[in-house]
């Protein structure tokens, strides 16, 4: 017969965490999540949270404190109902320091809300009862006696080279004492571990439980562009000083190569994987490789040229590239692989050995865009194929359009003549348009007159006037001749 009894505490287990996970999954949640006090002996804190519950039913949360300090919370009620769908229900505690706690300066406890699933779920489902629990957790800070301080540094945001990086260092009294003339030196150490420079923060005062912020700043206009280590010590006076660490990045306009990866698998074609690494502090566009191979000799065998990407600041990206190989002899090569970004370069160089016989006389064209119809290329080359069909697509369409309009505008008039079988066709006019020609040529025939009338006055006088002068020239000696014989 077989033994259950070990059996039995692991199934009932199962069966709890099955319903627990079955009603953790229901529209229940607390806000806020997370909270934190400062108090002294004999402090007290009122103090409330929200649930939020979204079921169509209604139900029955059960509310209490766990943890360190679970003996100093009260609440108004150890539990509280939820209607169906209703609005978020609030829960108002109060935490009670005593005047004497012992030793501890920190505690940690959550106020939990375990939700009671109604009864007629029960009685469907047929389990026994069990609550899907939510909580929030709350940590404690007690007061050290004596001087006691902490501090952390914010976020510390990443410069590029030149630029000045900001310090800022949150720093909070959990003494009894007030603390006078807090300051802070904070060593600048580079990606080794090495002293690079210290920096000294300014100075305040707290009182016990008080909150400030201590800081400083670093130029790095002649600093080299790697990751930096931020080591605050701050003074204080007490034991020992209040330290933190922060991490940030000096940037410059460079990509590193991490690695170069070359495939040989294939005896047709080599594959590379070239990872990069940018330390700009902004996105570095149109990063790519050139790669020129050479043999054991030193003679050049081939080139290639990878695909592009764009890095993001402080980015990683992978460029691949790809060598026809298949007409190449057995033996070691070398890459001399050079990246393109903003107007900069960086270079690297590989070795990597063919083995076995090649496979081709000479490289193949297939091969040679191995790399080309991926990625970014592959976007390109369809995106050339399809402005190539728009533009044959619209030059048909406006050849079409200007045949149309011609075949409009040129259409031959259509005339019914008949002409005897027995006498040649003749071409014939329109008696209008032959009617239209003779009054033209009337119209030209009486404008043709006219204009020869002036031209004969013109001419009879010129011809007149001249026989005219003449008369008089005679006239006037035959006069003067007679004075004289008179004389």
């Amino acid at each position: 017969m077989r033994n259950w009894g070990y059996q039995v505490p692991i199934i009932i287990v199962l069966l709890i965490i099955c319903v627990s996970v079955a009603y953790a999954g229901s529209s229940i949640g607390i806000t806020p999540v997370k909270k934190s006090y400062f108090m002294k002996p004999g402090d007290t804190i009122r103090d409330s949270t929200t649930i939020i519950y979204a079921e169509p039913y209604a139900s029955v949360a059960k509310i209490a404190a766990y943890g360190d300090f679970a003996e100093w919370v009260e609440f108004e009620q150890d539990s509280v109902k939820l209607p169906a769908g209703g609005p978020g229900t609030t829960i108002r505690y109060t935490i009670k320091v005593p005047e004497e706690f012992g030793s501890k300066t920190s505690m940690n406890g959550d106020i939990r809300i375990e939700l009671l699933p109604p009864a007629e779920e029960f009685k469907a489902k047929g389990t026994t009862g069990a609550y899907a629990a939510i909580g929030m957790i709350v940590n404690l800070k007690l007061p050290r006696p004596g001087k006691y301080l902490e501090a952390a540094f914010r976020p510390i945001e990443n410069v590029n080279a030149g630029e000045i990086v900001y310090f800022v260092l949150d720093a909070k009294n959990y003494g009894t004492d007030y603390l006078k003339d807090i300051s802070g030196k904070i060593k600048i150490l580079d990606a080794s571990g090495n002293l690079v420079l210290t920096v000294s923060t300014g100075v305040t005062s707290l009182a016990s439980g008080g909150e400030g912020q201590l800081y400083g700043y670093w130029e790095t206009e002649n600093a080299l562009p790697s990751f930096y280590t931020a080591v605050a010590e701050i003074e204080y006076g007490g034991d020992n000083p209040a330290t933190s660490k922060g991490m940030f990045l000096v940037g410059d306009l460079i990509i590193k190569i991490n690695d170069v990866l070359v495939n040989t698998s294939h005896r047709d074609v080599v594959m590379f994987d070239i990872a990069l690494q940018s330390l700009w502090n902004a996105e570095i566009s149109n990063v790519f490789a050139q790669i020129d191979f050479s043999n054991s000799t030193g003679f050049n065998v081939g080139q290639s040229k990878s695909t592009s990407e764009n890095i993001g600041p402080r980015g990683k990206a992978t460029l691949k590239a790809y060598l026809d190989s298949g007409y190449l002899t057995a033996g070691e090569y070398t890459a001399h692989i050079v990246v393109h970004y903003a107007s900069k370069t960086v270079e690297k160089i590989v070795k990597f050995t063919l083995d076995g016989e090649k496979v081709s006389d000479g490289p193949r064209l297939n091969t040679l865009v191995y790399g080309l119809f991926t990625g970014t290329n592959l976007l390109l080359l369809i995106m050339i194929v399809l402005l190539v069909n728009l533009f044959i697509f619209l030059l048909m369409s406006r050849k079409r359009d200007d045949d149309l309009k011609r075949s409009t505008y040129e259409k031959p008039t259509m005339q019914s003549n008949i002409y005897p079988l027995d006498q040649p066709i003749q071409q014939t006019q329109p008696i209008q348009q032959i009617q239209q020609t003779q009054q033209i040529q009337q119209v030209s025939q009486i404008n043709a007159t006219q204009q020869i009338q002036p031209a004969q006055q013109t001419q009879h006088i010129q011809q007149t006037q001249p026989n005219t002068v003449v008369s008089s020239d005679v006239e006037g000696s035959l006069d003067r001749l007679e004075e004289l014989m008179k004389k």
